[in-house]
């Protein structure tokens, strides 16, 4: 059972019940503003970071899921009710909600009245803006009251939820015309400031939640519970449109400009960011650029194969749940909210693999600033990364043996830009920041911080989180936890993983080509020295009647392989990029569709989660909710995804000097082409395959002229290139 479409051309997912499984949400924002809003219109708003400056109000795990955020009602001659369904939970003559690129469209109608509410982020700008336009489909002119509703947020929620009076005694609300502010301790120890906005005048408004109930027009300075509603009388002839712009906003003032006199708010930047979008017009110009940014985003890896399915995830769902990744760092997402003073270091990495061809510059920026939280021994810290290096007071003392993930963020930007100088950007380390050393250097320590914290059979020692090894072993004391980590792999006494020892090989062989690459000859022979040696380690005490084991004990027993019924969806992408480069197309293709959103739509009454973007697991057979994905849009997922299906299936791979040309298909595909931007080129890459092999390159041709090999050259020209590879055998 389905809840909706997908509409290809329009880059959208059309939901048609208000009524699904779970909230399917939406991320809207591109840079330090963001929005989260369901098919219902719930979610919130944050300002860089969802715990510390929540905007609006939450309520994790609120029951209903779907309430919160912002709503409208509707009061028409004594029928209250919500475009969105919910919370008044009256029928609705037509319901529709469409998320898109960076926007969502909520349209409801009841007895004659309809509304559609466009929410989106403008560029560049920290506001939400809500365009609202009311239209009579009926025959009688109509008389409508509309009111709006947010709950303000703006305390650490951690601390909110713990001493809840405090946030209410310190919330102040001002009004002034139609714009609501709000300000919590505004001039004593903050400078920031919320407010909500309507374009045309106001009936009245409530700033209370407790006598939301109707419009009194009631206002006073410290407030219960804070709230914003405006109520806005409306007159609508049949057949008449009426468009209102709701502005939600944050701003921030400097030290010396926070007030106009004792207590009042400096309300500067809150008037221009009201005055640049309070018409339609102005609102229509900005959603205009804010499609052209998620276009020309889009645009830089487009594939047509005639797989309609195929096409939609490759050159639209995917590469967009990368990007929203990237955006929220992990600190707000439906299954985890942010409420943590950490995000993983190892997400933050992967999820450069995925976006790094759109934005490169910042994917720069988040590879220095993930190198800035290596501590002496190299080990990763999990911290926010929300905020600026320098705002994250609180480092989790949580380690991370995944340092490496560093060395494969880093070599995927290499390839994608060809910029080896970010090897000598300086970079200070968490323990002492007046100490830098080069990135270069960061990744050595990452290298060999592996290299030498060996078990007793050569593989490395598992650390304190490393969740992605699927143990979580626990064999030392929870205090000094680190020391007693590395006292116990000295001691041949803790445990080992082969995972971790897989990834040192494919990840360390990474470093050695960066070390060749920039004439380090003598680093890169003893980084494959150590590479070497480890291979030997996973194949003659790894490796058990055709497969690897996972890990060793503590105790020194084996612990084996099994098959896993559940799915992992990260996971499951490595497994098809396996089979694409032992040459089985057809089975890393059938791999990549088991979790594909795409592929899976048609049982979306069973996954629950949105059917337009990865989870993290489907469950098992046998589990209580068979089929069912859990945590959505979760980072490094889509990345993986994406970059199996575009470099290992589709073979359009990135390398340190061009792009390789490299297909694992299936053997039914005919041809398919390719758009990718690359160096500043376009190249437009047509793969055929006559003979229905899943691998081999015949013959390359590239602007008409026969070329030799597989490695497409750096043109740099800003010109297209066309290229023609046949697949077939010898």
């Amino acid at each position: 059972m389905k809840y909706g479409y997908f509409n290809d051309e329009s880059k959208e997912y059309v939901i048609t019940s208000a009524q699904t499984p779970y909230p399917w949400n939406n991320y809207l924002g591109t840079k330090d503003f963001f929005s989260v809003v369901s098919n219902t219109s719930g979610g919130y708003c944050f300002y860089r970071d969802a715990r510390l400056t929540g905007i609006t109000r939450r309520k994790y795990r609120s029951i209903p899921l779907c309430y919160g955020g912002r709503c409208f009602h509707i009061y028409d001659n004594g029928d209250l009710w919500c475009p969105g369904f919910v919370p008044a939970n009256r029928d609705l003559d037509y319901y529709m909600c469409r998320h898109g690129m960076g926007y969502t469209s909520l349209v409801g109608e009841r007895n004659g009245i309809r509304s559609e509410a466009l929410f989106f982020v403008p560029l560049d700008t920290h506001a939400e803006i809500q365009k609202v336009t009311l239209t009579n489909t009926g025959k009688e002119n109509k008389k409508i009251s509309v009111f709006s509703y947010i709950k303000f947020g703006f305390r650490d929620y951690c601390k909110d939820t713990e001493y809840f009076k405090e946030g209410l005694g310190t919330g102040e609300v001002q009004a002034e015309d139609s714009v609501i502010y709000y300000k919590i301790e505004y001039g004593e120890r903050r400078t920031r400031y919320a407010f909500y906005s309507v374009n045309i005048p106001v009936s009245g408004f409530i700033t209370d939640k407790d006598i939301f109930t109707g419009c009194s027009g009631i206002s006073c300075d410290a407030m219960e519970a804070p709230v914003a509603s405006h109520c806005i009388n409306v007159e609508l002839a049949p057949g008449e449109a009426k468009t209102i712009i709701f502005i939600l906003g944050y701003a921030e003032n400097d030290t010396s400009s926070r007030s106009h006199g004792k207590g009042a708010i400096n309300k500067k930047k809150a008037h221009k960011i009201i005055k640049a979008f309070e018409t339609e017009e102005q609102a229509d110009v900005a959603f205009t650029k804010l499609a052209e940014h998620w276009g020309k985003l889009l645009s830089k890896y487009t594939l047509k194969s005639g797989d309609q399915r195929l096409d939609r995830m490759v050159n639209i769902w995917s590469q967009y749940q990368c990007m929203v990744d990237f955006n929220m760092s992990g600190c707000s997402l439906p299954f985890e909210p942010g409420l943590r003073k950490r995000t993983d270091f190892g997400d933050l990495s992967r999820d450069i693999l995925g976006f790094v061809h759109q934005i490169p510059d910042r994917a720069r920026e988040r590879i220095l600033d993930l190198a800035s939280v290596q501590v002496d021994g190299a080990d990763a810290c999990n911290r926010r990364q929300t905020l600026a290096a320098e705002e994250n007071n609180e480092v989790s003392g949580e380690l991370d043996l995944h340092p490496l993930w560093l060395i494969l963020s880093t070599s995927a930007y290499i390839k994608e830009t060809g910029n080896f100088d970010i090897l000598e950007e300086k970079v200070p380390s968490i323990d002492d920041r007046r100490k830098a050393i080069s990135l270069f250097g960061h990744l050595t320590k990452a290298f060999y911080s592996t290299a030498h914290n060996l078990g007793p059979n050569g593989f490395p020692v598992v650390g304190q989180d490393a969740w992605g090894d699927c143990l979580n072993f626990k064999n030392f004391p929870m205090k000094d936890s680190k020391a007693a980590w590395r006292a116990a792999g000295r001691k041949g006494k803790a445990s080992e993983s082969a995972l971790v020892a897989g990834m040192f090989v494919f990840i360390g062989d990474e470093l050695v080509k960066i070390c060749r690459h920039i004439g380090w000859d003598t680093e890169a022979s003893e980084a494959s020295r150590h590479i070497k040696r480890m291979k030997e380690n996973l194949i003659s005490r790894g490796y058990r009647e055709e497969c690897f084991l996972r890990a060793y004990d503590n105790m020194g027993n084996t612990i084996e392989s099994k098959e896993l019924r559940e799915l992992l969806c990260r996971c499951n992408s490595w497994t098809s990029a396996a089979e694409a480069v032992t040459g089985n197309g057809d089975r890393a293709f059938e791999y990549y569709c088991k979790t594909a959103p795409a592929y899976i739509e048609d049982i979306s009454d069973l996954h629950i989660s949105e059917p337009y973007v990865y989870s993290q697991t489907i469950e098992e057979h046998g589990a209580e909710e068979h089929g069912a994905v859990k945590s959505s849009w979760l980072p490094s997922t889509a990345a993986w995804n994406f970059v199996v299906i575009s470099q290992w299936i589709l073979g359009i791979r990135p390398a340190y000097n061009g792009l390789m040309i490299d297909p694992c298909i299936p053997s039914s595909w005919n041809e398919y082409t390719v758009k990718r931007w690359y160096r500043d080129s376009m190249y437009e890459i047509t793969v055929k395959n006559p003979e229905h092999v899943c691998r081999g390159l015949k013959s390359l041709m590239v602007d008409g002229k026969k070329f030799i090999g597989n490695m497409l050259p750096v043109f740099g020209d800003k010109k297209l290139h066309k290229v023609e590879a046949i697949l077939g055998n010898d």
